[in-house]
């Protein structure tokens, strides 16, 4: 297939999305602890967290890494991750029951595809037989359709009729397939999201916009407002999904996003999907789950944007990303209905950069992720910085049964435990800490 053009890209901003609350209302009272102010937060469903985190795969690449597709597999089921991104292609009958049969395989275990139709591919007019045709060689693998991807940067003179006409062809068609029209339609994504307002409404061709949030290296708390409300022109009011964002660790590239090093991407990823889902974004892709060749010198960004190294060694996001969803990921057989409820508490002590997720269960643990939003990384000298844990009592108006800290950076086994208790105190670094508070 031809590869998914792309251009990393960065705009910082300084509040969330307006209009969407990072864990819903807040009311102050007084209880439990003298003198301790609550706050009463809405938890939102830990699995629905966890069925928020996606990657971005090239399963055509086959002269590159995904080419092993054992060692794809494995990875890919180990990591805990069930939503993928890649590239809609079509060639020969061999070809085709090869690519489709691994994505079968993967949604064997539970695997989703959101598959990405382009001009510059083999769907150079998207119709109704040939969508059909995927999705059936897909074998219901697929959840969602997306338009192009990047046009705003591929040279085309006539990109923003393309982006246009492709998207409006690429709904109509698919909604004239059985297996595509009860289908997800996310729109063609901007390499820079100001260049939506020059696309104009696409609204009615979409259920979910798109957004691509590279933070060249920096936090990733900075990416959603802005880009969000400029995307508007494209989406209106349409909930959002990230299909890329990412750090590479090419450290001796001079692009224009710089690297960072493994161990600040292994706290800035899991900060960016809490961070994202914060915000309000329903799924977000990172970009990617492997790096695609070998490049020693590390000079290539394009070479080293995945959780998996190029000799099949998982660095440490990887540990990290799967860890999170392993503690978070509600039990089989779990109600299907959203984990509901609110919980008060009150936090003291260094919370000046302090950021937090609350989450539930659905049999009522309640999981508080922790960190100190704060750069992790200097681009510019190339080093990692030392950031102190600040000290943080968190306080309940009535006690749990037990508490839970864990650290998905090093382990998914509990790494601090107290029994019966209304307070804890944490020493919060800036990776991402997961408090489990059982009623």
């Amino acid at each position: 297939m031809t590869r998914l053009y792309r251009r990393r890209h960065f705009v910082r901003c300084c509040v969330l999305i307006a209009g969407v609350a990072i864990c819903g209302s807040f009311h102050n009272h007084l209880d439990g602890e003298a003198g301790a102010a609550f706050t009463t937060e809405q938890a939102r469903d830990a699995q629905s967290f966890v069925d928020s985190i996606g990657v971005n795969t090239h399963i055509t690449y086959f002269d590159h890494l995904y080419g092993n597709f054992d060692l794809l597999k494995e990875k890919l089921e180990a990591s805990g991750i069930r939503h993928v991104r890649d590239g809609a292609v079509l060639q020969n009958d061999g070809y085709n029951r090869t690519v489709y049969g691994r994505w079968r395989t993967l949604a064997g275990f539970g695997v989703k595809f959101d598959v990405c139709f382009d001009p510059r591919g083999s769907f150079k007019v998207p119709t109704a037989d040939g969508i059909a045709q995927l999705l059936a060689l897909a074998g219901g693998a697929v959840e969602s359709i997306e338009g192009p991807n990047e046009l705003d940067v591929s040279k085309k003179p006539a990109w923003i009729d393309t982006a246009r006409n492709y998207q409006q062809a690429l709904f109509e068609a698919a909604k004239q397939t059985p297996a595509g029209a009860n289908l997800a339609f996310i729109g063609p994504s901007m390499a820079f999201v100001k260049n939506a307002v020059r696309v104009g409404d696409l609204s009615a061709y979409v259920t979910h916009g798109n957004l691509h949030t590279y933070a060249a290296g920096g936090m990733p708390d900075d990416l959603y407002a802005k880009q969000a409300a400029q995307a508007k022109a494209m989406y209106g009011n349409k909930p959002l999904i990230v299909t890329e964002t990412g750090y590479h660790n090419a450290m001796h590239n001079r692009g224009s996003q710089p690297p960072v090093s493994e161990a600040a991407a292994a706290k800035y990823i899991p900060r960016a999907y809490l961070q994202s889902f914060n915000a309000g974004i329903e799924r977000t892709y990172l970009y990617e789950f492997f790096d695609e060749w070998s490049d020693p010198d590390q000079v290539n960004q394009e070479a080293h944007f995945g959780l998996v190294r190029f000799d099949g060694t998982e660095k440490p996001a990887f540990v990290a990303v799967r860890n999170l969803i392993s503690i978070l990921r509600d039990k089989p057989g779990a109600p299907e209905k959203a984990a509901g409820g609110t919980l008060s508490l009150a936090m003291t002590g260094n919370t000046a950069s302090l950021a937090h997720t609350l989450l539930r269960k659905r049999d009522g643990v309640y999981y508080l992720a922790l960190w100190q939003e704060v750069p992790s990384y200097d681009t510019k000298a190339q080093t990692d910085l030392v950031v102190q844990p600040e000290d943080v009592t968190i306080t309940f108006p009535k006690a749990f049964r037990k508490a839970n800290l864990y650290d998905p950076l090093n382990s998914s086994a509990p790494v601090q435990q107290w029994g019966k208790t209304a307070k804890v105190d944490v020493h919060v670094p800036d990776r991402v800490l997961v408090l489990e508070l059982v009623p």
